[in-house]
């Protein structure tokens, strides 16, 4: 075995908690350990999504802006490193000024952040982070 596969293993084993074996990293080119596959990963960003949606206010109830706000999401995703998953695009009522994704490709914008954006260019950037 190779060094870095060599170590994929061996941590896969030690922890018990590989299910997807090791994969490229795109930004480093390093075999690296999965700990979860794609599909536990998807089934746990829509596991705790309600959750995380209720704790910042639920979703601002403006579909015309939450189709726009996935519109320009979905425009970035197709750069992404996994252009074909599925990635969902929400902007939730909480104040504060934040964004963040949920495993499996869920991706949160905070009425705060979006306030304070002058552009569509500036959307597009929180949204890629």
């Amino acid at each position: 075995m190779s060094g870095t596969r060599g170590l994929c293993v061996l941590v896969a084993a030690a922890l018990g908690l590989m299910t997807g074996g090791c994969a490229v990293n795109p930004l480093t080119g390093a075999e690296e350990p999965l700990f979860m596959s794609v599909e536990e990963e998807r089934a746990l960003g829509a596991r705790i999504a309600p959750e995380v949606e209720a704790a910042l206010r639920g979703p601002i109830p403006n579909e015309a802006l939450q189709r726009y706000i996935d519109r320009v999401g979905q425009r970035v995703a197709c750069f992404s490193d996994h252009p074909d998953w599925e990635y969902s695009y929400r902007v939730v009522e909480h104040t504060m000024v934040n964004a963040f994704a949920l495993p499996g490709g869920t991706v949160y914008i905070t009425r705060g952040l979006l306030e304070k954006l002058t552009s569509e260019a500036e959307l597009a950037g929180i949204l890629a982070h």
